[in-house]
């Protein structure tokens, strides 16, 4: 597995300080400005589920063979603070239907099978989107896929940490950031959930082009490809997270993942 390139440390160092500063100003300002003081109330309320968010991105990453002092697990834990904040802010939308059902022993059995069904059904989905969509998209945009190493030697070879690694690096971080955080943010302010799960799978889609990444530079040889399949697993997982919330998209993006890993190794 290779080692993480020193300037997406810096990225992940900056990312970290940027969601310390936004939740910085959001506590400051709901001490001084009335307006945002109810949602700053409700953002600290969050702490603890953003905790434990926080927590299982630093052990996924640890356990994946990256280290478990991980400087972008704060910004995580800011960012789900705000987007739980948020999220909760929606009339009749619960983010974490799970974990509220084992916390008041409420059908808890239901939940399980519901989240761990529903994952599957997006690991089906995720594989035939990307098997359907990645052999039409390069002929359909005239762009050509080489035959590299691609992401395989970023992850370990044990499949088990791979998904520890997957857990943290693409179930927890962009599940937090483009569905718990973003898509709520648009729900919240356009107040219609379709509208919202495009725009941020937009968001979605332009940040599997991100240039500061150097993972993400390996696939500017088909962008066009590349953004509209991103877009397009964005869509799936957006629906996901308003259908059964964050605990389910983060399961079934990593299981999705994952999946996708374990069939590339075998061809």
């Amino acid at each position: 597995m290779e080692q993480i390139p020193a300037e997406s440390v810096m990225v992940s160092r900056a990312f970290a300080l940027l969601w310390v500063f936004v939740s910085g100003i959001v506590f400051v300002g709901g001490r001084w400005w009335a307006g945002a003081y109810e949602f700053r109330e409700k953002m600290l309320e969050q702490w603890k589920p953003a905790l434990v968010i926080a927590l299982l991105h630093a052990l996924g990453a640890g356990f994946g063979g990256y280290g478990f002092l991980q400087v972008s697990s704060i910004g995580y834990f800011c960012q789900a603070m705000i987007g739980l904040a948020l999220a909760r802010s929606i009339h009749g939308f619960e983010p974490l239907p799970v974990s509220q059902a084992m916390i008041h022993r409420k059908n808890r059995t239901e939940h399980l099978y519901l989240m761990l069904v529903a994952s599957l059904a997006v690991v089906a989905a995720a594989l035939f989107v990307n098997g359907v969509l990645g052999g039409l998209l390069p002929q359909l945009f005239g762009e050509t896929i080489s035959r590299s190493a691609g992401f395989g030697s970023l992850f370990p070879e044990n499949a088990w940490q791979s998904f520890l690694l997957l857990l943290a690096g693409a179930g927890i971080s962009e599940e937090t950031t483009y569905r718990l955080l973003f898509l709520s943010l648009f729900w919240r302010l356009t107040r219609r959930p379709s509208v919202a799960i495009v725009l941020s799978s937009l968001l979605f889609g332009a940040y599997h082009l991100s240039p500061l990444d150097a993972l993400y530079r390996q696939l500017w040889e088909r962008p066009l490809m590349i953004f509209t399949l991103s877009a397009a697993m964005g869509v799936l997982m957006g629906t996901v997270y308003i259908k059964r919330g964050y605990e389910t998209a983060v399961l079934g993006h990593t299981l999705g993942d994952w999946a996708g890993l374990l069939l590339s190794r075998m061809v």
